[in-house]
């Protein structure tokens, strides 16, 4: 891990791809993460209790060039879809077989194997996102055919493998924390390489521990991590300017329309609870109320069949969200930021997707 000075950062220069609260920092995930998102000159910041990921403009732009000369080849589609397709279906049978070692028995090379092929899901999954596919719809829905169902496919792969409670990635971390006898979150909290060294009997001390939980900022830059923890984050987090005014919701028309309603806002960690306690908060929705949320998936379709509109602070037009609207034929703005940040529940809000602009008519009473 390389840690360097880090200069002010103008969030101008980035387009933000997702984030809110999250429970934990997730620092190796965020490592694993890196492992293609490093090229698009990532830039991650935790504030101690926000994680946000924000991709470099310029390299956005490359980017939509790039996604959309590959999707004009019905070819380079085909291979790209055996080979995305035989990873999840290798990489899945891997991870059972590896959890199913007994603990004192798992060994360096299964848990390096492991963490390679969950960093390898991005390099794969990058070319179904907005800034590679959002400027070759008409080429996708000509030669790709089933997208949205593809994508979707995918989304339920990454779920199963780190983002449910019992994941393959968190079982995998329940069997290291029980072999080298560190707490789950502490281990969340190493990076790869010390994940590995445990193995040679290092562990990382308390005080690396506490600086990572409360605050880090990783910026990459030409493919490599500069990066600062604890307060000395905190003074970098609190000069970067973000210059979203507190009332201003503008992202992309994903469907059309103008609908006015009170907003239900779903908080960034509603895919990480329960299934129980989901189905319980989206049974809370009226039918009517326009939804505001990070980002959709096949986790809340319930909560998008309600929905008079749905507004996300994340994704482009070929995200589960814009695909949904279009099919339910309501109004729909993604790629916000903020949507959930700045509205409340309860809020009387007008939707109008014509413009882009989602507008606070009353403030909900506190």
């Amino acid at each position: 891990m390389v840690e360097k000075n880090i200069n002010k950062i103008d969030l101008d220069n980035y387009q933000r791809l997702f984030g809110g609260k999250v429970s934990a920092p997730y620092f190796l995930g965020l490592e694993l993460f890196s492992e293609f998102y490093r090229s698009m000159d990532l830039l991650a910041v935790f504030d101690g209790e926000t994680l946000d990921r924000y991709i470099s403009k310029q390299k956005l732009g490359l980017a939509l060039s790039e996604g959309g000369r590959f999707y004009k080849s019905k070819p380079d589609i085909g291979r790209f879809r055996k080979n995305f397709e035989e990873y999840m279906e290798r990489s899945e049978i891997f991870f059972k077989n590896t959890l199913e070692i007994e603990t004192q028995n798992i060994k360096q090379e299964d848990v390096k194997k492991f963490l390679e092929l969950v960093a390898q899901f991005y390099f794969f999954y990058s070319k179904t996102e907005f800034f590679y596919a959002d400027g070759a719809q008409n080429n996708i829905e000509k030669n790709f055919g089933d997208f949205g169902d593809f994508r979707l496919r995918a989304k339920g792969f990454i779920n199963r493998m780190s983002f449910e409670k019992s994941s393959y990635f968190h079982r995998l971390i329940a069997k290291l924390s029980k072999k080298f006898t560190v707490p789950s979150n502490d281990l969340q909290l190493y990076s790869i390489e010390e994940v590995l060294l445990l193995f040679k009997g290092e562990k990382v001390v308390q005080k690396q521990l506490g600086d990572r939980r409360t605050a880090y900022v990783a910026i990459f830059l030409d493919n490599k991590m500069r990066i600062l923890f604890g307060e000395d984050a905190k003074k970098i987090i609190r000069n970067m300017e973000d210059k979203t005014g507190e009332n201003t919701i503008v992202g992309h028309i994903a469907n059309k329309g103008r609908v006015r309603g009170t907003a239900k806002v779903l908080k960034s960690d509603i895919l990480d609870v329960d299934e129980n306690e989901r189905i319980e908060i989206i049974g809370s929705m009226a039918s009517g109320q326009i939804l505001i949320v990070e980002t959709t998936g096949p986790e809340l379709m319930m909560a998008c069949k309600k929905a008079a509109a749905i507004v996300t602070n994340q994704g482009g037009m070929l995200s589960h969200a814009a695909i949904v609207s279009r099919e339910f034929n309501i109004p729909c703005i993604v790629g916000t930021k903020n949507a959930t940040q700045v509205l409340h529940d309860g809020d009387l809000i007008e939707v109008d997707a014509y413009a882009g602009i989602v507008k606070v008519l009353k403030r909900v009473e506190k």
